[in-house]
């Protein structure tokens, strides 16, 4: 069905009025069946019988969504639940086929959260790849049937199925309610158009237009979006001793980090979602920085763009740091070849400091390298007169000491006033006190021979 201009959005009470009779009564004439559907769920599967999942309702807005549970809470050793396949039991299949599963969403219906004939409400993680046309899919209430269901139920592509749903939204009718009921209810007993694990058959909708997305090189004129999309997104203790503590970062990427790297970005719908930066050292191309924005994880835009990094490594190994407590991350790069190579434990020490002007006669003991690029910047190195030891400063005063390092550059960071230094684990027991955080730093390698495939 085309999507073509049909009539604009328009209040319905007609439609609502019929969706509480209907939901009223179904619940109470159905209260028996729902009832020994609750046992048989809760005796094969244990409790809770009902599953519960966020969803985009009318206009976007999310609600609660519940359903008979279908699928065991199994896991894999490593906490990560089975695929959908091996979770779905026997009486799950049956539920599904019989769409005895969706009876609880009358409740839905009697709320004003749903209708009885609207777009199936989708996951929260498909929203973002929507079109400006495909959102009008939300400018009626979801339905638990649904013009696309008729077109195809299960079977029909992801183009098709929000084709019918934006053409509903603009031509919707109650009579057109009412054939879309009977002819749902004429399949269901026919069992047509039945997947009852759609995953096996087609990408989720997020993941296949992911995979769309174009990988771009970025350049100066995407520096905000870029400084904006890590910032955002890369946090927790270490970002203190980095680029990314200053509040110059933007400066820092525009002024230093892009004319001597690599930017690679993904946009949707115009907008920067996912960035990496490449550092290019003489053993290996270093990813700096890679984020996602969190409303598109676990699209695979994280693989895409380290496969295009791998593919730009040509014969050098490609590497990374992660942090330990990053579970997801790690099997993220497990699953994409990475190995670890060693790790690195830092603890962060804080503490209230007037922060002093780095560039005057009276700094204590340390002074800054190049204070021009510090001030521009305000990232830098403080040195003792004479000596290579160098220590990072992030401004305001973010201090990174190295490892290992003299005792003499430990008593000099420790007269300089700081808001915040790390330093290595070995030095922690000279800072009792005043450590608020400890954190450990995987470095992790991919071998060119491991190829550019992503899971």
């Amino acid at each position: 069905m085309p999507m073509a201009a049909g009539r604009p959005v328009r209040p319905a009470p007609l439609k609502r009025l019929i969706d509480v009779v209907a939901s009223a009564g179904g619940l109470l004439v159905l209260s028996p069946v729902m009832l020994v559907l609750w046992w048989m769920v809760r005796r094969r599967m244990g409790s809770p019988a009902l599953f519960r999942q966020v969803r985009p309702g009318l206009h976007g807005q999310p609600f609660e969504m519940i359903k008979f549970r279908t699928m065991r809470d199994a896991t894999a050793p490593d906490g990560r639940p089975l695929p959908d396949a091996e979770r779905l039991t026997d009486f799950g299949r049956w539920l599904r086929a019989t769409s005895l599963d969706e009876l609880p969403e009358l409740w839905n219906v009697l709320k004003g959260q749903m209708s009885l004939v609207g777009p199936r409400p989708l996951l929260m993680a498909y929203g973002p790849f929507f079109t400006p046309e495909e959102r009008e899919r939300q400018d009626v209430r979801p339905g638990i049937t649904g013009y696309a269901q008729i077109m195809g139920r299960n079977t029909a592509s992801w183009q098709s199925r929000l084709a019918n749903d934006v053409w509903y939204a603009r031509n919707r009718t109650v009579l057109l309610d009412f054939r879309i009921i009977f002819r749902t209810l004429a399949a269901v007993f026919a069992r047509e158009g039945v997947s009852i694990d759609p995953r096996a058959a087609m990408l989720d909708f997020n993941v296949e237009r992911a995979g769309q997305l174009p990988v771009l090189p970025l350049a100066e004129d995407d520096a905000a979006e870029i400084a904006d999309l890590f910032r955002r997104c890369l946090a927790g203790p270490a970002r203190w001793g980095t680029a990314l503590g200053s509040d110059r970062f933007l400066d820092f990427i525009a002024g230093v980090a892009m004319p001597q790297d690599t930017f690679l970005g993904i946009r949707c719908n115009g907008a920067l979602v996912a960035a990496v930066h490449l550092r290019r050292l003489p053993e290996a191309l270093h990813i700096n920085d890679i984020a996602v924005d969190e409303s598109f994880r676990g699209s695979g835009l994280a693989q895409r763009l380290i496969r295009h990094a791998a593919e730009a490594s040509a014969s050098l190994p490609l590497s990374l740091d992660v942090d330990a407590a990053n579970p997801a991350a790690l099997r993220l790069y497990e699953g994409l070849g990475f190995k670890v190579e060693h790790e690195t434990t830092r603890v962060v020490l804080r503490r209230e400091a007037t922060v002093p002007d780095t560039g005057a006669d009276d700094t204590p003991t340390l002074s800054i390298m190049d204070d021009a690029f510090f001030r521009t910047y305000g990232i830098g190195y403080l040195t003792l007169s004479g000596r290579e030891e160098r220590i990072t400063i992030v401004q305001p005063a973010h201090l990174r000491l190295p490892d290992p390092v003299p005792a003499d550059l430990v008593s000099a960071a420790r007269e300089f006033p700081y808001h915040s230094v790390q330093v290595s684990r070995t030095l922690a027991d000279q800072f009792e006190g005043e450590i608020v955080s400890t954190f450990t730093t995987l470095r992790m390698t991919r071998d060119p021979s491991a190829g550019t495939r992503t899971a």
